[in-house]
């Protein structure tokens, strides 16, 4: 038991994941500041950010369609959440969470997904992509009610 204890300490001081609170806080806290409730965290819109993070890491490309032609709408349809809202924020180059959050509130378009009153949801994802760079995806979305 002690070393599976160790073991998760050592995985939540990961820089990845630190990485990775970094944009969740800071997207929490842009929410926030527009006066807009926080979204809460998905595994579902994670999976379906994870997919095309992978998918733009493995062709060394940042795209919303993947490689399949696949589209944000099917890929969150396929990982089990079912919206009346969806959106999806794309980067890649940085390692770090916060340069991510600052490049996404400068872009009209990315920070107007952030920033939707319609997201209540979010799933986030980072992948490293064999050119070493970071590939991140954000799925933002509202269930059908």
């Amino acid at each position: 038991m002690r070393a599976l204890a160790l073991a998760a300490l050592m995985i939540v001081a990961s820089p990845v994941l630190a990485d990775e609170a970094a944009l969740e806080a800071a997207m929490a806290a842009a929410r926030r500041e527009a006066g807009l409730a926080v979204a809460a965290p998905d595994a579902r819109l994670a999976r379906a950010a994870r997919a095309i993070a992978e998918d733009n890491a493995a062709r060394g490309t940042l795209d919303h369609t993947d490689a399949n032609g696949g589209t944000l709408r099917g890929r969150t349809l396929a990982a089990g959440y079912v919206f009346r809202f969806v959106a999806e924020n794309l980067a890649a180059g940085t390692p770090e969470g916060a340069r991510v959050a600052s490049l996404w509130l400068d872009s009209p378009a990315h920070r107007a997904n952030m920033l939707s009153v319609e997201a209540a949801h979010y799933g986030l994802a980072r992948v490293r992509g064999a050119d070493g760079r970071d590939y991140w995806a954000a799925v933002f979305a509202a269930p059908l009610r």
